[in-house]
């Protein structure tokens, strides 16, 4: 999957780099220690419990506690950011769900193709034979045989043809005696 749809994994991924980089030098830029409060700044911005404005407000509540800055840059910097940051991701997520529909449209597509192909084989195959058949009762008619199907098929006729000969008989015979009752 990572190589498939690598790309815009990365790019969250990077997207996300990117905010912890800036939250890191934001926090020294405030005097507090990133590896202590970095963690702790994300546990409340990721928190998806929450709208995005309360999670911030919480982070800068337990911020300010930390540092003698004023926090109210800092803060509206962190809300645009963090929410510039999530819409990224989620971009990036419609991305793969797009790549994922369309592998799979086209897997679908190339999947009717060799059913389609597989068909057309079939259809050759089967057309060959009925030339190959044709041609074998060809030469063997030439030759004088007659298949045991068609000696069945001509014994057949040969019963309609009594039986025609039959009715033409009693037709016959109807009128001779409708002529003999006048």
């Amino acid at each position: 999957i990572n190589a498939e749809y690598g790309g815009p994994l990365r790019a969250a991924m990077a997207g996300r780099d990117v905010f912890l980089k800036w939250l890191s030098e934001a926090l020294e830029g405030l005097e507090l220690d990133p590896e202590a409060y970095l963690e702790y700044a994300m546990g409340f911005m990721d928190d998806n419990e929450e709208p995005l404005d309360a999670r911030v407000d919480g982070c800068i509540e337990t911020l300010a506690g930390a540092t003698e800055y004023n926090l109210t840059q800092f803060r509206a910097e962190l809300e645009a950011r963090y929410a510039a940051m999530n819409e990224c991701s989620q971009q990036h997520e419609e991305s793969e769900r797009a790549v994922r529909e369309n592998m799979a449209a086209l897997q679908q597509e190339q999947q009717m193709a060799e059913a389609r192909r597989k068909q057309q084989q079939l259809a050759e195959v089967l057309e060959q034979r009925e030339v190959e058949d044709r041609e074998r009762q060809a030469a063997a008619a030439a030759r004088g045989f007659v298949p045991e199907d068609d000696h069945a098929l001509a014994d057949d006729e040969r019963a309609r043809g009594r039986n025609r000969t039959e009715t033409e008989e009693m037709v016959v015979s109807n009128l001779n005696h409708a002529a003999s009752d006048e």
